[in-house]
C-alpha cells in the first residue's frame, strides 16, 4: 500500500506492472481514513481490509499510447501558460516605459505588435517610423498608433522587456517542437493518416481564430481515431476534442453508460442522503482537465443558435450562469 500526493508513484507503478503484478491506482475518496488516531500503519491495515473485501475500485488510467498523448498535451498546456506569463511581463514593461501599445493593438504578440516591439528593441525610437509597421488589418490608423509610442526609455524596464521577449521566443520554439511531438503521437493511433499538412484556413478567420492553435492539421486524425467527428458537437473545436480524447481515451466500455462518464467528470449533482433529506446537492469539485475543457466549450456554446445554446440559456435564467455551465458541460460529456 502506497499513499501518494505527488508523481513519485508512477515509476513504482510501471515497474510493478512490468513484473506482472496487478497494481491498482485507487481514488482517495474510495478509501476513507480509519476513524480514531490516524497513523500510516492503521491506514495500511485499513486499505488492506478494504482490498480484501473488494471495495477498492481501480481508477482510470489510459493505455500506453493514450498516456503519451495525454502527457504531451499537458506539457503543451504548461508551455502556453508560461508564454502567457512572459506576455504579461512584456505588458508590464510597456506600462513602466509609458508605451501605450496595448491600447492601440489588441494582441501585442500579433504581427503588428511584435514588429513594433522588435524594432524598438533594435534601437528605433521615432514613433513616426514605428507606426508604418502597422498591418493593414489593424483597426487603428498610423496617427493613432504614433501617439501611443512615445515613451520613457529607462534602462531597467527595457532590460526586463528584452528578457521577456527572448523568453517568449524560446517558448514559442518549444511549443512548435511540442506540436511536432503530438503529431508523432497521433501517428501511433492512425498510422495511415498524414498530420504534417498545414491546417486549412477557416471560412471566417476573424471569427474562428483562436490563440495558440496547433501547428498542424489535426482534423483528419480526430475523425479517424474515434470513428466519429466530435467537432460536429456544438462548442467542441479540434483542440478541445483532442484534449477530451487524451484524457478519456478511446475505449468507452470502461464506463457502463454515458451517465457514469458525466459523474466521473464531476458534472452530476451530489447524492448524499441522510434521514430522507438531501445534503451536498452541489457537484463535487473537480480538477479534471477533460471537465475543464468541456466547461470552456459550454461557455462558448451559450450564445449560439443551437439546441445546446437554448438549453444553456434556459438553465441560466432559472439557476444562474455557474450551474448552467455545469449542466451544459454534463450534456456535452454525455454526447461525447
Amino acid at each position: 500500500m502506497l499513499e501518494s500526493t505527488g508523481v513519485y508513484w508512477i515509476g513504482l507503478f510501471e515497474v510493478l506492472e512490468e513484473r506482472g503484478f496487478d497494481v491498482r491506482l485507487v481514488d482517495a475518496h474510495d478509501a476513507r481514513q480509519v476513524p480514531g488516531r490516524k497513523t500510516d500503519v492503521k491506514d495500511g491495515q485499513w486499505l488492506q481490509e478494504l482490498h480484501t473485501y473488494g471495495f477498492l475500485r481501480s481508477a482510470f488510467r489510459p493505455e500506453d499510447e493514450g498516456w503519451v498523448l495525454r502527457s504531451s498535451l499537458r506539457q503543451r498546456r504548461m508551455l502556453v501558460a508560461m508564454a502567457s506569463r512572459a506576455v504579461q511581463h512584456m505588458q508590464k514593461a510597456l506600462e513602466q516605459m509609458n508605451l501605450k501599445l496595448t491600447e492601440v493593438v489588441r494582441d501585442i504578440t500579433g504581427k503588428t505588435g511584435m514588429t513594433i516591439i522588435r524594432a524598438i528593441l533594435e534601437g528605433e525610437r521615432d514613433s513616426q517610423v514605428l507606426a508604418p509597421h502597422r498591418d493593414k488589418r489593424c483597426t487603428h490608423a498610423h496617427a493613432t498608433i504614433a501617439k501611443a509610442l512615445p515613451g520613457h526609455w529607462r534602462a531597467e524596464p527595457r532590460f526586463a522587456w528584452q528578457q521577456a521577449v527572448d523568453q517568449y521566443d524560446v517558448l514559442a520554439q518549444q511549443l512548435r517542437a511540442c506540436d511536432g511531438h503530438i503529431a508523432e503521437c497521433l501517428q501511433t493511433f492512425v498510422p495511415d493518416v498524414e498530420v504534417d499538412a498545414p491546417p486549412s484556413p477557416p471560412v471566417r478567420a476573424w471569427r474562428a481564430s483562436r490563440s495558440n492553435p496547433l501547428s498542424f492539421d489535426v482534423q483528419t486524425s480526430l475523425e479517424a481515431m474515434p470513428g466519429v467527428d466530435l467537432t460536429q458537437i456544438a462548442g467542441i473545436e479540434s483542440l478541445t476534442a483532442l484534449k477530451v480524447i487524451s484524457e478519456m481515451g478511446l475505449d468507452m466500455t470502461r464506463w457502463p453508460t454515458s451517465k457514469h462518464v458525466a459523474s466521473w467528470l464531476g458534472g452530476c449533482p451530489g447524492n448524499k442522503v441522510s434521514g430522507g433529506k438531501r445534503f451536498r446537492i452541489r457537484s463535487k469539485p473537480s480538477a479534471h482537465r477533460a471537465a475543464t475543457a468541456l466547461r470552456l466549450a459550454a461557455q462558448g456554446v451559450a450564445n449560439r443558435h443551437r439546441a445546446l445554446g437554448a438549453y444553456d440559456r434556459r438553465i441560466r435564467i432559472r439557476l444562474g450562469a455557474p450551474k448552467a455551465m455545469t449542466a451544459t458541460a454534463h450534456k456535452l460529456a454525455r454526447l461525447v
